[in-house]
């Protein structure tokens, strides 16, 4: 832990050194790490003075984890590129940044005293002007816990951990690039928010958001959709569900033109349709329909 706290520092403050303190416009999913902070801050404190400060730093560590896997990489690109996506969105994630940092410093130092007093004499006292981090008192973030946002970033956060999920499980370089992402959500307004930020951590060319396809159909958002385009996806929905078939995963796999074909098949032979089925072509099904009338 005190090794990543040390790194994690030490690349976030590579985008804060030319910051300046002041009062900014914050993006949404800014205002989410901040808001999720204070609602761990009052966790945390909870805990403590109960005297479960194990629980306490479990909180902390938790949050944390999520500030680097989520946040940081949500963030960082609009940070590299402010000629991009300019000044405006590289200061509301810098002003996160730097106070989301300082005040994790600040709890950490209670356990990893040694550690956090380093990090902050080589970062934060040049502008904070204050001996040391053990001379600081914790404090609430200056935006209001809102429960209805921290949701809505936590979706996001669970959007791109499924882009991840389906590169890594396809054997696909995280840093290779989607011609196209389908995504269903209810906060519509708020993706369109963080596009830009998803489009970035994803390396996609272009994102398509499905508002309401799944939720009007009671379908659950998969990752094989990522195989499909969203005209396909809509399509392949209709299809199952006009022949009364599942919706799952291994559907996906397949062209709407395949999933026809296996279907016609299995109803010809009077075969109850299944999603396992979908994992073989129609010319596989064929043959092992065959082989079983020969036999």
């Amino acid at each position: 832990l005190a090794n990543k706290l040390f790194n994690a520092s030490k690349f976030v403050w590579l985008f804060l050194e030319d910051y300046k303190l002041k009062e900014v416009d914050l993006k949404p999913i800014d205002k989410w790490i901040l808001s999720k902070f204070n609602e761990m801050r009052d966790r945390f404190i909870n805990y403590f003075e109960k005297y479960e400060v194990g629980l306490a730093m479990s909180e902390l560590e938790t949050f944390f984890w999520n500030f680097c896997d989520n946040y940081i990489e949500l963030v960082k690109v609009r940070m590299y590129n402010p000629e991009i996506y300019g000044e405006e969105a590289k200061e509301s994630a810098q002003y996160a940044c730097y106070h989301v940092l300082l005040e994790m410093l600040k709890m950490f130092g209670i356990y990893l005293p040694h550690i956090t007093e380093e990090i902050y004499q080589n970062t934060f006292k040049d502008k904070e002007q204050v001996e040391s981090i053990h001379n600081f008192e914790l404090i609430e973030l200056p935006i209001k816990k809102d429960a209805d946002l921290i949701k809505k970033g936590e979706e996001v956060c669970e959007i791109v951990s499924k882009i991840r999920g389906y590169k890594t499980d396809n054997k696909i370089s995280l840093k290779t690039k989607l011609e196209k992402i389908i995504i269903s959500t209810k906060n519509i307004d708020f993706f369109k928010s963080v596009e830009d930020d998803v489009k970035a951590v994803s390396s996609a060319q272009e994102i398509e958001k499905i508002f309401r396809i799944c939720q009007v159909n009671n379908v659950k958002l998969v990752s094989s959709m990522f195989r499909r385009t969203s005209d396909e996806v809509r399509t392949i929905i209709k299809i199952c569900k006009d022949n009364n078939v599942p919706i799952s995963s291994s559907i996906f796999r397949r062209t709407s033109e395949e999933i026809k074909e296996t279907i016609y098949l299995l109803k010809e032979h009077n075969i109850p349709v299944c999603p396992s089925f979908f994992y073989k072509s129609p010319i596989e099904i064929r043959k092992t329909i065959n082989d079983i009338l020969e036999n």
